[in-house]
């Protein structure tokens, strides 16, 4: 099952599809193989998708702000803009 995969994640389809989608260069057809991968693995029930919900942020026009990755302010590096 490889070393990364604690779930024990096997599926025929998953396993054919990321093989091919890693050498297809049409952008369209390799987006849909991977879509069609996340919905096999939402499928299975074996994983749970986490998401951060939007943190909105207002600032005056003059400032220029500062995020960490997850959305939320470092006040301490907002800075004029």
């Amino acid at each position: 099952m490889g070393v990364w995969n604690w779930q024990r994640f096997s599926n025929e389809e998953f396993d054919r599809l990321n093989q091919e989608a890693s050498t297809e260069l049409d952008m369209e057809k390799r987006g849909a193989m991977y879509f069609r991968m996340q919905e096999l693995m939402e499928e299975s029930g074996d994983f749970v998708f986490l998401t951060f919900e939007p943190i909105g942020t207002l600032t005056a026009a003059g400032v220029m702000p500062a995020m960490r990755p997850d959305g939320w302010p470092i006040l301490s590096r907002f800075t004029k803009a």
